[in-house]
């Protein structure tokens, strides 16, 4: 199902590559954020991009998504321009074009707590699995004045439409969510002081972080175990491919880029990214529609800049 959606997500395709360059003697590993950094508002990939990571897999280079959707939330237009893994629910899980290679979800006890909190600060949440997630029972309400918003700024643009339809569908609740194989949660609350009264209740061992949809601000977030994130998940690519932390790069726009950013060899922040992930980057480099995966990659050698 397609986060409430019943649609099965789309198989790798690792023959969407340009293959026009010879294969690199020394591989890369390379984590792309979705949502700021491989697209925009418009939530289709900009062509420079698609460019970039088939050049750079066309050379020998890995090159993953690394998101906080879940998998079948990436719409087949994103995967058909071809990866060799992904990363979803921020670090939950971690996938090949093979096989699922690594899972971490949160004990029963820690989804059971989280959803009291939710309930005890009037927060409307989903709870993400693999493949699915589960919407609480006034998420819907809560969310279709915002939705209806960006109906109007999407302003008849068919990803960004379809894209909402997507979400529309999964803030449906469908019945108590199950308190296994969940990795993480997003929450939204009534007004901007949400994420804060969320912080200050919070017990130490989950990591809340905002600003990872854009158009909700500090109304919301997500939240997720502190040992669960993009950076980890990084380490764990990287070994499993046999590729040294130094020849590895993070891309990413948001808070929940940063421990990725972090530890990558080279941290690269999209120009748009706020100060925090910009002071802790190698690099700043332009926002989505300024070509800014594409420049990175031309900066760091990864594509020839002629392509």
């Amino acid at each position: 199902m397609v986060d409430g959606v019943r649609r099965a997500a789309r198989p790798f395709d690792g023959s969407a590559s340009s293959g026009a360059s010879a294969p690199a003697v020394d591989p890369w590993l390379i984590f792309l954020d979705i949502d700021g950094t491989l697209v925009d508002d418009t939530h289709r990939p900009r062509s420079s991009a698609t460019r970039a990571v088939r050049q750079a897999r066309a050379r020998g280079h890995r090159v993953y998504l690394s998101t906080g959707r879940s998998r079948s939330g990436i719409s087949d237009e994103i995967m058909e321009i071809g990866f060799d893994g992904v990363v979803t629910a921020s670090g939950g899980f971690i996938e090949t074009a093979e096989a699922l290679i690594a899972t971490e979800t949160m004990p029963e006890a820690d989804v059971s707590y989280l959803i009291d909190l939710f309930a005890s600060l009037d927060l409307e949440f989903t709870l993400q699995a693999r493949d699915r997630t589960y919407a609480s029972i006034g998420l819907a309400d809560r969310m279709r004045p915002l939705l209806l918003e960006q109906r109007r700024l999407a302003a008849g643009g068919v990803s960004a439409l379809a894209h909402l339809e997507q979400l529309e569908e999964r803030f449906v609740y469908a019945g108590p969510p199950p308190l296994v194989g969940i990795a993480k949660a997003t929450f939204v609350g009534l007004d901007a002081l949400a994420y804060g009264r969320l912080c200050d209740a919070i017990e130490a061992r989950f990591l809340p972080v905002t600003g990872t949809i854009p158009y909700l601000g500090e109304l919301g977030g997500e939240v997720g175990l502190r040992t669960t994130n993009k950076g980890r998940s990084l380490r764990r690519v990287a070994e499993f491919h046999g590729i040294p932390m130094r020849r590895t790069m993070a891309v990413g726009d948001s808070a929940n880029d940063l421990e990725m950013i972090t530890e990558a060899a080279v941290g690269v922040a999209m120009g748009d990214a706020p100060p925090t992930l910009i002071e802790t980057a190698d690099f700043t480099t332009g926002t989505v529609a300024e070509d800014g995966i594409w420049r990175a990659f031309v900066r760091y050698g990864l594509v020839d800049d002629r392509g």
